[in-house]
């Protein structure tokens, strides 16, 4: 269709009006936070693409069978699977502690806020739109208060968007603006 300019303008200006904000930011707000899912979760890396820190090598027990998503034969610092008095473990010595149970049942020794996947799965699913935007976090109070105790240990950095999430975010969205004034949204 031909305009004269005084039609294309007032195109432009329909179209604008026209713009769901929450539509708009929508898919940037899905990919980045699909990204931040990977960073955090899989990456074990903070805002600045760095590790979130190291975990514990200060020994300790951990009852496998009850705090762990896998199975750990029980057995204590000496080695041995009983007590002297005849009584069987029901945990398991790492002498090398948090990190050393952590690589024992496949998880890795980098710090990436995985045991039971709660948390993951729990910040995965919590995307939600407000009045004016999107928003991640937790929906569920425990998994706030693991967030928080994360934070306090690793700092901010760990649960914040990257440079390059952010360079993400606004070029989809500056991608969504152009088609919508194209019309081809």
């Amino acid at each position: 269709m031909d305009y004269t300019v005084k039609q294309y303008i007032e195109e432009l200006e329909k179209r604008k009006n026209e713009v769901d904000k929450l539509k708009v930011i929508k898919s940037a707000a899905e990919s980045v936070h699909g990204l931040m899912v990977v960073r955090i979760f899989t990456d074990g890396l903070n805002c600045k693409n760095q590790p979130h820190g190291d975990y514990s090598t200060k020994s300790l027990y951990v009852n496998t069978s009850k705090n762990s998503p896998k199975s750990v034969s029980p057995v204590g610092k000496t080695g041995k699977t009983t007590f002297l008095n005849g009584n069987k473990h029901k945990s398991t010595y790492f002498g090398s502690g948090y990190k050393e149970f952590k690589q024992k049942i496949g998880r890795g020794d980098k710090v990436n806020f995985r045991l039971w996947n709660d948390l993951q799965l729990d910040f995965t699913n919590s995307l939600q739109p407000n009045k004016t935007n999107w928003i991640s976090g937790t929906k569920r109070e425990l998994n706030s208060k693991k967030v928080e105790g994360l934070i306090s240990k690793y700092g901010e950095c760990s649960f914040k968007l990257t440079d390059k999430e952010k360079e993400t975010y606004n070029l989809i969205i500056g991608k969504n603006m152009t088609n919508i004034m194209q019309g081809n949204a």
